[in-house]
């Protein structure tokens, strides 16, 4: 098959994605796209003149997928290599069930506050099955043929709890799918004994199954907490956050002014004639319309003591993130680029209206490590390129440099100003996409921060005043 789908990332991965290996199953977890499936499966490299790179399943698990009879066009060839791979599938499963197990531990409604807490529970609750005389195999049959409903349960719960994101809400349903299938049976079991022992009566086979399950999914409706890999951003970056870059600039402005009179004031300074420009002295020629950020894709490493890094993958050539203006005079365009690819536009028209066309993949969900080059910037994740071109933007040594750069006019003000209007629409669209109403943006509040963030940048600076003041004509906001 070539797509997986990656439970613990909650996005879809191409068997082509250079970041594969043998081994990607157990940090991304990777299961089969079929709905009736959802089997664990594990990537096989490309083998020149041999085999394309596919994703396959275990030697005892998806013998009945149809995904995998589909896509197997080697079908001699990943039965011999999966049998090597059952160890690798057991060793998932304990680090599935390890993952659970603290879920379960680390869920604020639990008392419990350790394994062996939850061993001793476990071991009460099959003493409850043996005294009620509850047929386990009828339950775990009802979660293995009820996949459909026990999804409806979980995404009714999700909605219920406004504090897992969106994504902590895609990773839940993935997890809960996959504690269904054939190879977590046994996992599954435990948690059962749990259960039981929390609800401490009778169960009907008939009429508890719902209640059961909704408790299960409970238990672990903060999975994704317990995921010691998921240090991607969980929220996109909102209105809130951009409110606060108006703040951030303020600040900015007022160090940079200070370091500049200092810098002007400095006897030792004088006598070389580019200081009387104090900090603001730039050796360009001409401003810039665009604005780069070079980076090589990293990677997630942890040493022995378990430490995190990122690293750039080796082999990698630097790739290109661009913000450019475009103008015919009348109408004004921001330019996004990923390696000179166009992949988004935000314009002023002539009507005064602003115009967002993200193509298409935008905003998909896809998850990149980024390590700048060239720039004291930390490393950059992200969970979709419209999400990494903002944390790029919103990065505080971005801000810094686009604020003393502006200072240098090393940018063209439009450049500036037209970046500022892209961020106030974010803003504003942020919002209303987290509302879930069907209302445009209002144009109001997109004016409202972006005099904010003007005012920002340019403080009380006369001159930076005069640089950048709103042009009532140029940058009015049809509403």
């Amino acid at each position: 098959m070539e797509v997986a789908i990656s439970m613990f990332f909650a996005e879809e991965i191409t068997a082509t994605d250079e970041k594969l290996n043998y081994f990607s199953h157990e940090e991304l977890g990777l299961i089969c796209p079929h709905p009736k499936c959802r089997e664990l499966v594990f990537h096989k490299p490309c083998i020149e003149g041999k085999r394309v790179p596919h994703f396959s399943h275990f030697k005892e698990t998806g013998k009945n997928c149809k995904e995998e009879r589909k896509g197997n066009t080697y079908s001699n060839e990943p039965s011999k290599d999966s049998q090597g791979r059952e160890q690798s599938l057991e060793k998932f499963q304990t680090t599935f069930k390890d993952i659970l197990d603290q879920a379960i531990i680390n869920n604020p409604n639990q008392t419990i506050s350790s394994i062996n807490e939850l061993k001793n529970c476990r071991l009460q609750g099959l003493s409850l099955v043996d005294r009620h005389k509850i047929d386990i195999n009828s339950w775990l049959s009802w979660f293995k043929k009820e996949r459909k409903l026990i999804e409806e349960i979980a995404l009714s719960l999700i909605k219920n709890h406004n504090e897992l994101s969106k994504i902590q809400g895609r990773i839940l349903t993935y997890i809960v799918d996959y504690l269904c299938v054939p190879a977590s049976e046994f996992i599954l079991e435990n948690i059962l004994y749990y259960v039981f022992y929390l609800l401490n009566k009778n169960l009907s086979v008939n009429d508890d199954f719902q209640e059961v399950c909704s408790k299960i999914i409970e238990l672990i409706l903060y999975v994704s907490r317990s995921l010691t890999f998921d240090d991607f951003p969980s929220e996109a970056i909102g209105k809130h956050e951009i409110l606060n870059l108006g703040t951030t600039l303020d600040e900015i402005g007022i160090k940079l002014e200070k370091e500049h009179q200092r810098i002007k004031n400095d006897p030792n300074s004088r006598g070389f004639g580019f200081h009387k420009f104090g900090l603001y002295f730039s050796g360009i020629y001409e401003s810039r319309k665009e604005i780069q950020l070079q980076y090589i894709s990293g990677k997630r490493k942890k040493n022995k003591k378990g430490k995190i890094s990122y690293v750039e993958s080796k082999g990698k050539f630097p790739q290109t993130l661009s913000v450019c203006w475009e103008t015919d005079g009348i109408e004004h365009h921001l330019i996004f680029k990923h390696n000179s690819v166009i992949v988004a536009t935000f314009s002023k028209l002539n009507n005064g209206s602003l115009q967002w066309q993200p193509l298409s993949g935008f905003n998909k969900l896809s998850r990149q490590i980024a390590i700048p080059t060239g720039c004291p910037y930390s490393p950059i994740l992200s969970t979709s390129l419209e999400q990494f071109f903002l944390q790029w933007l919103m990065n505080q040594k971005f801000v810094e440099r686009l604020s003393l750069n502006c200072r240098k006019l090393e940018y063209y003000p439009e450049v500036v100003k037209l970046l500022l209007l892209y961020m106030s629409y974010t803003a504003e669209r942020a919002e209303t996409e987290l509302l879930g109403t069907d209302r445009p943006v209002s144009l109001d509040e997109v004016a409202k921060t972006y005099q904010s963030l003007i005012s920002g940048l340019v403080k009380d600076n006369s001159r930076m005043k005069r640089i950048y003041e709103t042009d009532s004509t140029f940058w009015s906001i049809s509403r």
